[in-house]
């Protein structure tokens, strides 16, 4: 994939102010709930950032016969060197397949460059990256 990607964050992400929240727990205990803390916190996605582009996809024989393996795409952050493969962590790469890990497949495609953040229709958040920025293969 050498084009752009957009990406819909899930229902747990906002916009506030231009920045991109996310709903969770806090790391604290709530004395008047006795219970966890949850509150919106920051997070990383900015534009200008750079994110590593995964694919996802539930290769279960089940999901294969139904027609549920699909690709689901995510951003990582924090993976300058490529992303870590399942069989050994110290074999970083950009592109390809990374490891299958009960049922679910795992692809890198590039580190990318948040271009793009906006707001949709129903709420939620939808991150746009750019072109690959290390086209060559591994």
């Amino acid at each position: 994939m050498k084009g752009g990607k957009t990406i819909h964050l899930g229902e747990m992400f906002r916009i506030n102010n231009g920045a991109v929240e996310f709903f969770g727990y806090t790391g604290e205990w709530d004395e008047e709930i006795s219970g966890p803390k949850y509150d919106w916190m920051p997070t990383k996605y900015r534009v200008g950032a750079r994110v590593m582009l995964v694919s996802y996809t539930d290769v279960s024989p089940n999901a294969i016969r139904e027609g549920r393996s699909i690709d689901k795409y995510s951003l990582l952050f924090d993976c300058p060197d490529g992303i870590p493969g399942n069989s050994n962590h110290d074999i970083t790469r950009y592109h390809g397949w990374r490891g299958t890990t009960d049922d679910v497949s795992c692809y890198a495609h590039g580190l990318r460059e948040i271009v793009n953040i906006r707001e949709l229709k129903n709420g939620r958040v939808a991150v746009t990256v750019g072109p690959d920025l290390t086209p060559e293969e591994d």
